[in-house]
């Protein structure tokens, strides 16, 4: 589970997958930094306005959704890698982890994702 630290409340926000949030974290913490100050402008119309709650359920949601975009692309990376013999490990757990991370960094091809969801 990644988790998107709330500065402001001294809270989390968390997303389904660690390694696939790692590509779409950034953004997220922008956009919600956005709406926190668009929101602000709403609290001299309506005081009881919580704009941190609403921001964190937009940024929740905009998470979902992008990981659903780009888990295809992956499933489909982590395919052509076990196809490849890429993969380490006993466990699934192991062999998914190590499509990411391998020897403490992040492989050629999980950075490729990147690149193959952007284009």
């Amino acid at each position: 589970m990644a988790v998107l630290f709330n500065m402001e409340k001294k809270d989390n926000i968390y997303f389904k997958d660690a390694y696939r949030a790692q590509y779409y974290l950034n953004v997220l913490g922008r956009v919600r930094d956005i709406l926190i100050y668009q929101l602000t402008s709403f609290e001299i119309k309506i005081p009881v306005i919580n704009k941190n709650r609403i921001a964190d359920s937009i940024i929740v949601e905009i998470g979902d959704s992008l990981d659903q975009i780009i888990l295809p692309t992956i499933a489909n990376e982590i395919y052509n890698s076990k196809k490849s013999g890429l993969l380490k490990g006993k466990t699934s757990y192991d062999k998914y982890r190590s499509f990411f991370i391998m020897n403490g960094s992040w492989t050629k091809e999980a950075k490729s994702v990147k690149i193959k969801v952007i284009d």
